[in-house]
């Protein structure tokens, strides 16, 4: 895609998440996206990060998601959505061939079926099980926000096919666009806490002038861009090394965005009245789901003492 492209679509979206409470699957129609994905795959990476930016919630990711298994699933009986695993310290899966307990990102009204990975004892099967067939409750969160479901239930179709590689691929395309939305909410926690900083005085001058907010603020931005270069090059070789380090670098620039911006806006930053505690929050729990980065960090420094070999991931010019 290049640089002309680029600056219109992520003015398109942008425009387009600043319209309020939109229907952004319909809004995304509108905008031809389907023919825009088919085009420029790394557009996909313009709407996440304006989705991480806008604190919006769609099944965006579900369709990321289910594009990748599309050879394992049968056609759809109707408005399909993706339970993930919930939320632990491992990545393993969930639900397995006789129980189902996941999440979904969104309220599942409208919804007719979901489609569930599930563990089994060859690897991995997807099954798509019929919403009337589970139970589901509100999840609590510490974001106030959280639209996310959690769903259970005992009636699992049979596997059929194995999807291991078809489940790997889905969250190696999901982490890569979890990476984008975690490097969109990061960066305007940023730009809030840059703007605060600049206006707040203390000693006659703005405390963003102090060294050491200065240090703490400049620490927070080289973290996000070093996320930024990572993601940019699994557009160029998506596979799990790549995507796994998009999403551990994302989620490591949360972590020290969180620990900078609240610092340097003191106890503004997490007020009720202030938007900060916002995108802090949506961030910690994007860095949730498929894999939280401190346990994707774990198993790489794990594969590199147990020798295996380092994947060259980005090439860096001798200029």
């Amino acid at each position: 895609m290049d640089n002309e492209t680029r600056t219109l679509l992520a003015s398109s979206l942008k425009e387009m998440f600043q319209g309020g409470s939109i229907d952004i699957e319909a809004s995304l129609a509108t905008l031809g996206w389907d023919d825009v994905i088919d085009s420029y795959p790394d557009a996909a990476e313009l709407l996440f990060a304006e989705h991480g930016r806008a604190l919006a919630h769609s099944r965006s990711l579900d369709t990321v998601i289910l594009h990748e298994l599309a050879d394992v699933l049968p056609a759809p009986q109707g408005t399909r959505a993706v339970v993930y695993p919930l939320p632990s310290p491992s990545d393993g899966l969930t639900s397995t061939t006789e129980h189902i307990d996941g999440v979904v990102l969104t309220a599942l009204t409208g919804l007719a079926e979901l489609v569930v990975p599930v563990s089994t004892e060859n690897g991995t099967g997807v099954v798509v099980v019929a919403v009337a067939d589970i139970e589901f409750e509100p999840i609590g969160s510490i974001e106030s926000e959280s639209s996310w479901v959690r769903v259970q239930g005992s009636k699992v179709p049979a596997v059929t096919t194995d999807a291991t590689a078809d489940w790997d691929r889905a969250v190696s395309a999901g982490r890569r666009a979890l990476a984008a939305e975690i490097i969109g909410a990061c960066g305007a926690a940023l730009q809030l806490a840059i703007e605060h900083t600049s206006s707040r005085t203390q000693f006659g001058q703005p405390i963003s002038r102090f060294q050491a907010v200065r240090h703490r603020l400049s620490e927070t931005h080289v973290a996000i861009a070093a996320a930024q270069g990572m993601l940019d090059a699994t557009w160029t070789n998506l596979d799990a090394e790549t995507a796994t380090c998009a999403k551990a670098l994302a989620g490591r620039a949360q972590a020290i965005t969180t620990r900078t911006v609240l610092q340097v806006c003191g106890a503004v930053g997490i007020s009720a009245e202030h938007p900060m505690h916002r995108f802090v929050e949506r961030a910690a729990v994007l860095d949730a789901l498929l894999t939280p980065h401190l346990i994707l960090v774990e198993q790489l420094g794990s594969s590199v003492l147990a020798g295996d070999p380092i994947a060259h991931l980005i090439d860096i010019g001798a200029e």
